[in-house]
């Protein structure tokens, strides 16, 4: 029998220096592509005034401060200035998600330059991460991670109604899942934006009314507060959900 004699090798200080500080320095330079995607310039296209949108700024930081909330969650993050705003008026930790590439890149900038406690996400709402690992018990999904003291979901519900045939009904028992107090927005069908949206599919959603909205969200939760977003058409719903 052939005896395998093992070689001790040693990697040397110096050796294990260069290797980080290379990888250091790889990721580093390593530049955002400049891709241009649907949703990556809606904050800076924004289908209404700049009056509204001081509205919209104002009603997420009274809210922020009048429930002293301090872990947030913002769903459908975009470029992070929601999130900002909740730290600035008092939020210690903001989660922020969003499926759009261009959107989590500039949110992630910005929280890296102003050096936010604020962390972007990518998530795709349909198919969130599951329960995983052996017996589906190693690694929880994403909501059994929720843990959150309010939640923002800010021209967000369209996206999931329309854009991805999600009924209604099971969005806001979506949303309700994630935290127990929050603010959705509502966006109505003539708003320019879901007009785009449904160019090409044509108008087959039949049960998408604010009615409805307000139906399913009342059976979840108390409405605390409707908050008209100036002449837009948009409104943001404040709700505590019912125990």
């Amino acid at each position: 029998m052939i005896k395998l004699q093992k070689k001790k090798k040693f990697f040397k200080k110096n050796a294990y220096s260069w290797l980080i500080n290379s990888l250091k320095k790889f990721i580093t330079n390593i530049k955002n592509p400049n891709i241009h995607t649907f949703w990556g310039r809606y904050s800076e296209e924004k289908t209404y005034s700049e009056i509204n949108y001081e509205i919209k700024k104002k009603i997420v930081r009274d809210f922020v401060v009048k429930n002293k909330l301090k872990k947030i969650v913002d769903i459908g993050c975009n470029n992070g200035e929601f999130g900002e705003l909740c730290i600035q008026s008092g939020s210690q930790y903001v989660v922020g998600f969003d499926c759009d590439q261009n959107s989590l890149e500039k949110s992630f900038l910005r929280s890296k330059t102003k050096k936010l406690n604020f962390l972007p996400l990518y998530l795709d709402a349909t198919n969130p991460s599951p329960n995983m690992g052996w017996f589906q018990n190693e690694r929880d999904g994403f909501l059994e991670r929720c843990d959150f003291d309010g939640l923002i979901a800010l021209a967000f519900e369209h996206h999931l109604a329309i854009a991805k045939n999600i009924p209604l009904e099971d969005i806001v028992d979506w949303l309700m899942r994630i935290a127990n107090v929050g603010l959705i927005e509502f966006i109505p069908k003539d708003d320019p934006t879901i007009q785009i949206m449904l160019a090409l599919k044509g108008d087959i959603f039949l049960d998408y009314t604010e009615e409805n909205f307000v139906k399913f969200l009342s059976s979840k939760a108390l409405i605390l507060n409707i908050n008209k977003i100036g002449d837009s058409g948009r409104k943001i719903y404040e709700y505590r959900k019912i125990d």
